[in-house]
């Protein structure tokens, strides 16, 4: 459902970045261009297919009074020709309410869109911070397989993650001390208010050494509670969440998914100076524990809303980031399912021409098993195209 027209769409969009009533204080535009070309390296034809990403994104922050806050980011973006399999890798979007986005050309050689995917307005007090409109929300601490971030997380394999999709709500934070504050949410992420509404609530704490969060909501009709922690241990910093979703389909409760859990454990730690490691270990009770479940997670809500980003019910996530020289870094990821033994590659390479500008050059390379005979996978990650992209950022 669009509910915006493209009329209205540009009309928010002015206000946003330049309406300036009396006694506010001008703010600033920024924002940042990103170019990627993604080279896939033999489709399921044996071709070679090359895609061009362009994102040209202005940010603005503007402040009206002392306690209120405008924030707007308008991204426009051209996809030639519009393949999604590279597009995946660098960029993203959340079902919302609200239809801030248009599309101004789409042929079979390019499309070319824009998007608002920020656009709200803050008050603040020392009794709470209140945030209405289209916003970046995060909640959890797990950087592969979240289970508490169910608003518009991070894809597994998403290399670029300067910027988190925002979503249409209402936030509403309340801080109870140096450690601790009491966060309420209220949004729509999909057509239908009554199926797509989210009402959820996350209290963050510290108890000795560790900190907590104890989230408790209702997502999309299902209720979920949920916890994370996060500590020091010898200088390892170590993760974990948790989370239980009592499901409001029946389609989940046919294929034996009424209720569930899913979570991650994990650790980060600083080997040497310049070199820095990372693991995670997800399991998830709505994945599938072979391949021949893939496709019914596939074709699920939760997965096509982006809830959930991987098809196993166990996967494993690694980086390992080294800095050569101040101005390179090379990073390496690896996503593993160890059930169907696939593992997904993501060698990354930076270089930092100036303070505002990079080049960056990468792999995604899925080892395993791809379809069988009758077009069924028999793998995950065996699936994922091998690609290779180059890319340059500016920032402003």
């Amino acid at each position: 459902m669009n509910l915006v027209s493209p009329v209205i769409l540009l009309v928010a969009i002015g206000l946003a970045l330049f309406w300036l009533p009396t006694g506010a204080r001008a703010g600033e535009v920024r924002g940042s261009l990103r170019h990627y070309h993604f080279a896939e390296l033999g489709d399921a034809m044996g071709r070679d297919r090359h895609t061009d990403l362009s994102l040209l994104r202005l940010t603005h922050k503007q402040r009206q009074t002392d306690s209120l806050q405008l924030e707007a980011h308008l991204e426009l973006s051209r996809l030639s020709p519009p393949l999604i399999s590279g597009a995946v890798l660098a960029t993203g979007r959340a079902n919302n309410y609200l239809g801030l986005d248009q599309t101004f050309s789409r042929t079979p050689n390019q499309q070319v869109s824009a998007l608002v995917d920020r656009l709200n307005l803050q008050w603040d007090s020392p009794e709470a911070r209140v945030i209405v409109g289209r916003q970046a929300i995060g909640w959890g601490v797990a950087s592969f397989f979240p289970a508490l971030d169910l608003f518009s997380p991070f894809a597994p394999e998403r290399i670029d993650r300067e910027y988190k999709a925002g979503i249409d709500a209402i936030r509403i934070i309340v801080p109870r001390g140096p450690f601790s504050s009491v966060e309420l949410v209220g949004a729509v992420l999909g057509d239908d208010p009554g199926d797509d509404g989210i009402l959820s609530g996350l209290w963050t704490f510290r108890t000795g050494e560790v900190d907590l969060g104890l989230m408790a909501g209702k997502y999309h009709g299902d209720t979920v509670l949920g916890l994370h922690a996060t500590a020091d241990l010898a200088g390892t910093a170590v993760h974990s969440e948790l989370s239980f979703t009592d499901s409001s389909s029946a389609l989940d409760a046919l294929a034996g998914k009424a209720s569930f859990w899913r979570g991650s454990i994990g650790a980060m730690r600083l080997l040497r100076e310049g070199l820095t490691a990372a693991a995670e270990i997800g399991f998830n009770g709505f994945g599938a524990d072979d391949p021949s479940g893939y496709l019914a997670v596939a074709g699920s809500d939760r997965f096509s809303r982006g809830e959930i980003g991987a098809l196993g019910s166990l996967e494993i996530g690694a980086s390992l980031t080294w800095q050569l020289h101040p101005l390179v870094n090379l990073t390496t990821a690896v996503l593993v399912n160890p059930r169907d033994s696939s593992v997904l590659l993501l060698p990354y390479l930076g270089y930092s021409l100036e303070q505002d500008a990079e080049v960056v050059a990468g792999l995604s390379i899925g080892l395993g098993p791809g379809l069988d005979s009758l077009g069924r996978p028999r793998s995950e990650y065996g699936l994922a195209p091998d690609q290779l992209y180059v890319a340059y950022k500016a920032y402003f």
